[in-house]
């Protein structure tokens, strides 16, 4: 083990245990932090080397994008903000809560960007249809597959990262501007491909719709279908036009009565249809479906057939696998350092089986 050589605290008492203590401040436990944030070989004896506070300091800094002189000489550390954040948040937020899910998130997405191998392409000029066209020249429909393929061949990294502490708010998917190039990092535990796959469109409606402002992030903590919120429903209608070939397409069967087998086989026959993915149809008819809904169990009805028809379309799904599993294809690992390749793997899990 190698120490690096820095300047002592401001505390002379300053120690690891009370770095601990107030790093807890923001949800962020000791367990959490030495299970996922520090390296392997950091133990509780390490916590008790002379002079290993700054560098224990540092090192978190760099991790979970906080403020140094917070940790050093602050009570309370303190991220450090971005100059143009948009939380798209649902009521009774904490929002310091989902604000340390973001940071933690955006450190990760920052070690993805810098091993990204290709540069961005600015995708702000192309139509949805053109990018449907390009998505459907390799692929039978938009699905999974195709989309996290076009978006990391105009490089944009696409990260499934769920490894939160418990006491933070979670989200379901959030871009952000980093290295010179968007990165969309989905966080909703949800091994359905179609689930993940609006989610995806969804934040890449952000970028083309001009939404995200350079140095900046959109956090959206819960993806709804309808929004009061302007800049959601632009990224609703690009995700709609993008994965069923135009916005406001409503597909719907009109049985009073329908079983998830139906649905699913419906669903099948739309996709071969209009090249869309049987899985996203199926979402689309239980949507409509809930919608019309008269009373809460008919709403409950339609959605657990869709749910239903989701595990007949999507046997064994593992979406946050098959996204990490392209990322882990597309990046250029080797040109990470051996501790953010340690670090990345104990924050995305193994490659062949992410939850």
């Amino acid at each position: 083990m190698t120490h690096v050589s820095m300047p002592p605290a401001s505390s002379a008492t300053s120690t690891m245990a009370d770095l601990y203590r107030r790093l807890a401040k923001l949800g962020l436990s000791k367990k959490y932090l030495q299970t996922n944030i520090l390296p392997d070989w950091w133990t509780d004896e390490v916590d008790q080397t002379p002079g290993v506070f700054t560098q224990g300091a540092l090192y978190l800094s760099r991790r979970l994008n906080l403020d140094i002189d917070s940790l050093l000489i602050e009570d309370t550390p303190r991220f450090i903000s971005s100059a143009h954040p948009k939380f798209k948040t649902t009521e009774g937020t904490h929002l310091t809560a989902l604000k340390a899910s973001e940071s933690i998130a955006s450190c990760v997405a920052e070690t993805i960007a810098d091993a990204c191998p290709r540069p961005y392409q600015d995708i702000t000029q192309l139509s949805v249809a053109q990018i449907r066209h390009q998505i459907l020249s390799d692929r039978p429909s938009v699905d999974l597959t195709g989309l996290l393929q076009f978006c990391w061949s105009q490089g944009i990294p696409v990260i499934h990262f769920a490894q939160y502490p418990a006491a933070l708010q979670r989200f379901h998917g959030m871009v952000s501007a980093l290295n010179s190039r968007p990165v969309i990092v989905i966080s909703r535990r949800e091994r359905s491909p179609a689930w993940l796959l609006f989610i995806i469109a969804h934040e890449l409606g952000h970028i083309l719709r001009n939404h995200l402002n350079p140095d900046g992030f959109i956090v959206d903590q819960e993806i709804q279908l309808t929004s009061d919120d302007v800049e959601e429903n632009e990224a609703n209608q690009v995700a709609a036009e993008l994965l069923l070939g135009r916005a406001g397409i409503s597909y719907d069967l009109w049985n009073k009565f329908l079983k998830g087998e139906t649905l699913a086989a419906k669903a099948q026959q739309f996709a071969q249809e209009s090249r869309n993915d049987p899985g996203v149809i199926a979402i689309n008819i239980a949507w409509n479906r809930a919608q019309r809904a008269k009373t809460q169990q008919e709403k409950s009805i339609a959605w657990a057939t869709g749910m239903k028809a989701l595990k007949i379309l999507e046997p064994n799904a593992n979406a946050p696998a098959q996204i990490n599993q392209y990322l882990r294809q597309s990046m250029d690992w080797e040109s990470l350092r051996a501790e953010s390749q340690e670090y990345v793997v104990k924050m995305l899990g193994p490659f062949s089986d992410a939850e």
